[in-house]
């Protein structure tokens, strides 16, 4: 009656098991499969920095860029922090914003855009950018709206172009509109 999960083990380049057990969702008869996709949370941070260091070294992005460049409406309680704030501060965590800024609201399907661009101008910074480690999940999809603005292409298309298929992941999805979307949801 618990749900399952999906285990894959590769040795080198090659799977060498790879097989669903139980179920999808307790009480149902809905078995997990190879290619069954789950919410994989947290774990979708790591692509968007493994993306984000794809794209600086194309020279399409540098760590050291400030986010404003790319993404001008972004801005805080702390107009010049807002200014300083660099790429690097959003993949680390470090942007000065509360520990799991706004994650209430990600959590009930509010846009993440929206919650940028009308929560964190009202939300009190707690530290200096690149000093202050606090966990961030809305502050974290700021990268989204710079790799957009750089691009012209979709996160997910990003995802697919960057990672999914040169890897040969040809079952991984992030067949969403957005980030927000994708973070936390499926691959």
């Amino acid at each position: 009656q618990a749900p399952g999960a999906a285990v894959v083990i590769v040795k080198g380049d090659s799977i060498v098991f790879m097989e669903g057990f139980g179920l999808k969702t307790a009480g149902k008869n809905d078995s997990i499969g190879v290619n069954t996709v789950f919410r994989i949370g947290s774990l979708s941070k790591g692509f968007a920095s493994v993306l984000t260091g794809i794209l600086v070294q194309k020279g399409l992005l540098s760590w050291e860029e400030h986010v404003q460049d790319h993404f001008p409406e972004f801005t805080l309680r702390d107009r010049q922090q807002a200014k300083r704030m660099m790429l690097w501060h959003l993949l680390s965590h470090t942007t000065g914003l509360p520990y799991h800024a706004f994650t209430n609201l990600v959590e009930r399907g509010f846009d993440t855009r929206k919650i940028v661009l009308e929560y964190f101008p009202k939300a009190p910074v707690c530290g200096k950018e690149g000093v202050f480690y606090s966990y961030q999940n809305a502050a974290y999809c700021v990268i989204e709206e710079v790799m957009k603005a750089t691009t012209q292409k979709t996160y997910p298309q990003l995802l697919q172009d960057n990672i999914f298929q040169p890897a040969g992941m040809s079952h991984a999805s992030c067949d969403f509109q957005s980030m927000e979307d994708c973070t936390d949801k499926a691959l």
